[in-house]
């Protein structure tokens, strides 16, 4: 992960200074109460994982802020006002933010720029007892589980192979993927319908991440592919096996519990970005309530008016949805016509001439900028 901030960021009150490689090990106390569910903290802590750790002193350190591939953490004490100005400086606007302890939630407008966050509810699971031995045979005709190894990785066949390989370049190198890391895709035809990669591993712990393709899904995929990882993790020793999601994605906690895992304790992140990552997660209440705090947000902030458009498209609005996205495109909106041709938010209106019409006019004005 790489990052325009300076090394050191000044203000009238106290400094948040980022921790060299071989002072890492000073923060590890601080973020004992996070590393033990977040294992993505204690990667970057141990240097197999991509990410930055800031503190308030180097040597004894009472405030601690991470950033990793998996999402940014706050730590320690959070009635120290002489940081607030400082971690306001530092916290991304876009920031995907986990907070211990809780109180700092009370505070939350005063170190983050990001009026607009809101709490999301998670879940954390851990491996206890692997079920489906038997996933070999519960794979379909016409599907093939493959490594994900360096022959895999080469290839440019495959639809959603991007996917893949931003995965794997999130690790310090692909090399250390391919070494220390881990990933099963179950390929159909020219496309990758399903995969179970490693997101982090620290010595023999690691955490998996699960997609499968929309037009994929209730084929048994996502069970299968995770029950080839958890074989690969039984035979490598791994002694913890941890997985997170949203509460609200039902299909995702049907897989974990499905293929072994239990749940262990739930949590809360903070966010602008919509808790769901599948149309029905949230009620069509729920979305009209997002779409609306979205179009809000866009009066300030226009790139908001893509989350309204999703939005409201998963309320089934496609009135208000196109015209949100017309709002993006009158205000010179920047964003790929992937963002809108493969966001799962916009499934409902992928046959829509007007949407369509819409991404046309995205890509064209792009293609003779």
């Amino acid at each position: 992960m790489k990052s325009s901030l300076p090394y050191r960021l000044r203000h009238e009150s106290k400094t948040m200074v980022k921790l060299t490689p071989d002072q890492l090990h000073r923060a590890e106390a601080l973020f004992a109460p996070l590393t033990g569910l977040h294992l993505s903290i204690a990667a970057v802590l141990a240097g197999t994982a991509r990410g930055e750790v800031w503190v308030d002193d180097g040597v004894h350190p009472r405030v601690g802020y991470a950033m990793t591939t998996e999402g940014h953490y706050l730590a320690g004490d959070a009635a120290d006002a002489s940081v607030y100005a400082a971690l306001r400086a530092l916290i991304p606007h876009q920031a995907y933010l986990v907070v211990e302890p809780e109180a700092w939630v009370a505070v939350l407008d005063q170190i983050w720029d990001n009026p607009f966050a809101r709490r999301h509810d998670r879940k954390s699971y851990r491996l206890a007892m692997p079920r489906l031995g038997s996933w070999r045979a519960q794979i379909p005709d016409g599907y093939a589980i493959t490594r994900v190894d360096a022959a895999f990785l080469a290839r440019t066949d495959l639809h959603y192979h991007d996917e893949i390989a931003e995965r794997a370049a999130e690790w310090p190198s692909v090399d250390d993927f391919l070494t220390r890391g881990f990933g099963f895709c179950i390929v159909h035809d020219d496309t990758i319908a399903s995969r179970c990669i490693a997101d982090c591993v620290v010595d023999r712990r690691c955490e998996v991440g699960v997609g499968t393709e929309p037009e994929h899904r209730r084929r048994g995929l996502g069970s299968a592919v995770v029950a080839a990882a958890v074989e690969h993790c039984v035979e490598a020793g791994f002694t913890h096996v941890g997985w997170h999601c949203l509460r609200s994605n039902r299909g995702s906690i049907a897989v974990a519990e499905r293929t072994g895992f239990r749940h262990v304790a739930d949590y809360a992140a903070y966010s602008a970005v919509l808790p769901a990552e599948n149309p029905g997660d949230l009620t069509e209440a729920e979305c009209i309530d997002w779409a609306l705090h979205y179009e809000r947000a866009s009066d300030a902030i226009g790139w908001y008016a893509f989350f309204a458009a999703g939005a409201w498209a998963l309320a089934g609005d496609r009135t208000r949805s196109l015209r949100n996205v017309q709002r993006l495109l009158d205000n010179g909106w920047r964003g790929r016509p992937q963002w809108l041709e493969r966001n799962w938010m916009f499934a409902s209106m992928q046959a829509d001439p007007a949407f369509q019409q819409q991404i046309a006019a995205l890509r064209a004005a792009q293609e003779t900028a």
